[in-house]
């Protein structure tokens, strides 16, 4: 089994970041959100990183990220 290091998680208007936090914390795995700048908040737990807010950028960021970070692991928008 490969071990994971980080997750990336695609949060623009994602509803439930606390409950991804609580188990990257439980499981000592690093979570990493991935927002456009429309979509900051100033109640944010673990680590952000911020695109534009054109039509899917944080789509495209998290698929072309995802090919250069051998142990990351993505979770889009369930839609």
């Amino acid at each position: 089994m490969q071990n994971i290091n980080n997750v990336l998680v695609d949060a623009d208007a994602y509803p439930v970041k606390d409950e991804i936090v609580q188990v990257g914390t439980e499981f000592h795995v690093e979570i990493v959100f991935v927002a456009s700048y429309t979509h900051r908040s100033r109640k944010q737990q673990g680590n952000w990183i911020y695109v534009d807010s054109g039509q899917d950028e944080v789509d495209l960021y998290l698929s072309t990220c995802k090919g250069n970070r051998s142990h990351d692991h993505t979770v889009y928008e369930a839609c």
